[in-house]
């Protein structure tokens, strides 16, 4: 039996075009080996934001999706929020220096608080 594409072609004397191949994607890659060994910088931000304490995630080399995970599970982690820069660096509210740090070791990432 044919399907509709090879008789609709047969009909009007055309070739069926073969059907592309589907690209299989690539595997994603974690968060943790795109970092690598290179340490993250954790320090505490006060200047510029009407006296309120930020915590300022530096040093790290993400793509902009893993970072956004990162974020996401450190600001669940800590129970605040926070945002991810344009410049490459994830912003917690509040002093979350310690916190921070315990889950990015907890996740095997290299980190300190500066």
């Amino acid at each position: 039996m044919k399907d509709w594409k090879e008789q609709l072609a047969g009909a009007f004397g055309l070739e069926v075009p073969a059907e592309p191949a589907a690209e299989v994607p690539a595997e994603p890659v974690s968060a943790l080996e795109q970092q690598g060994k290179r340490r993250i910088d954790v320090r505490l931000e006060k200047k510029g934001r009407a006296g309120k304490c930020v915590t300022v995630l530096l040093g790290l080399v993400l793509d902009d999706e893993a970072m956004a995970l990162l974020a996401r599970d450190i600001k669940r982690h800590c129970g605040v929020g926070g945002t991810v820069d344009p410049d490459g660096y994830i912003i917690v509210q509040g002093d979350c220096r310690k916190q921070v740090v315990d889950f990015l070791t907890k996740q095997g990432f290299a980190a300190r608080v500066v």
